[in-house]
């Protein structure tokens, strides 16, 4: 368990450092490390406030070689800004991968959409993008042309997700029940200020849908969890129709995901990011969860 100074040494840590450093590379924004920084606070306070979908995952760097086998990787690009692994929150950098004429490529990305119209790197903190729901990709100007032509793939071990009372929430590590990667189905986007001269960051978002059974016993909402036989089509940007990419925009079989117990002192908190975040703690939270209908 991680406590004392080491705790504290955690939550004293940017949680935006690799994304300033990747913005500042990117889109030539000098002040974009002040601006984030300066923001830090406020943006951790969103996430805690912003609408419980999905929010946190995990993605540990010891599965990269996994991943690339997993999904025919043929190259990679910038993931060495990808800081968080063990809680991953919206506004950081994280490996998505990405599809175009028959390769397949691993790049970071900034998990909150910026849309074309968006005039400052504070479109972020104003606006929550790093969900989308499916229900209504057609209809919202910041999702549809990136549904159409821009679909991604976000790999994770897990994500996570609270269940019970408010001020008794419980978060749950949420797995597939085979031990195999999640390919949560995402949406992306390049993106630079208008007056900028360096090179666009690449920023996404995940897909959210309403949940099985199994998870409605814990949330009214869960990612799109892609199968392995539909990855081909939605990272195919050839495919427009979207009516085949949209047939996949339904809950996983009841039987597919697992959940088990972690440490809410170290997942409520938007700073730390270590491997205890993700250690089973063995607290019974069954009475927690939603009677099923």
């Amino acid at each position: 368990m991680l406590g004392g100074p080491e705790a504290e040494a955690f939550r004293a840590r940017p949680a935006v450092t690799g994304c300033a450093i990747i913005l500042r590379s990117h889109i030539g924004h000098k002040r974009a490390d002040r601006k984030l920084s300066a923001n830090a606070d406020d943006r951790l306070d969103h996430v805690k406030r912003s609408p419980p979908m999905c929010g946190r995952y995990r993605l540990t760097r010891r599965r990269l070689a996994e991943i690339e086998q997993y999904y025919g990787i043929d190259d990679t690009a910038g993931l060495e800004v990808c800081e968080r692994q063990f809680n991953i929150p919206p506004r950081e950098m994280a490996p998505i991968v990405l599809g175009a004429k028959g390769r397949r490529r691993l790049m970071a990305g900034l998990w909150s959409l910026m849309p074309p119209w968006a005039e400052a790197l504070e479109h972020v903190n104003k606006v929550s993008t790093f969900n989308a729901k499916a229900e209504t990709l057609l209809q919202r100007p910041s999702f549809r042309n990136a549904f159409l032509k821009r679909r991604c793939l976000v790999p994770a071990e897990a994500f996570y997700e609270w269940v019970g009372p408010k001020g008794k929430k419980q978060p749950l590590n949420i797995a597939r029940r085979d031990g195999k990667l999640l390919s949560m189905a995402g949406l992306f986007s390049f993106w630079k200020p208008a007056s900028s001269k360096g090179r666009p960051l690449l920023t996404f978002t995940v897909v959210t849908i309403t949940p099985n059974r199994w998870m409605s016993r814990i949330h009214d909402r869960m990612p799109v969890l892609l199968q392995d036989d539909e990855v081909d089509v939605w990272l195919n940007p050839a495919v427009s129709d979207p009516d085949r990419p949209g047939s996949f925009l339904k809950a996983p079989p009841e039987d597919f995901l697992e959940s088990h117990a972690v440490d809410k002192n170290l997942l409520n908190s938007g700073l730390i990011d270590a491997p205890e975040c993700a250690a089973d703690t063995g607290v019974d939270y069954e009475p927690l969860l939603r009677t099923r209908a």
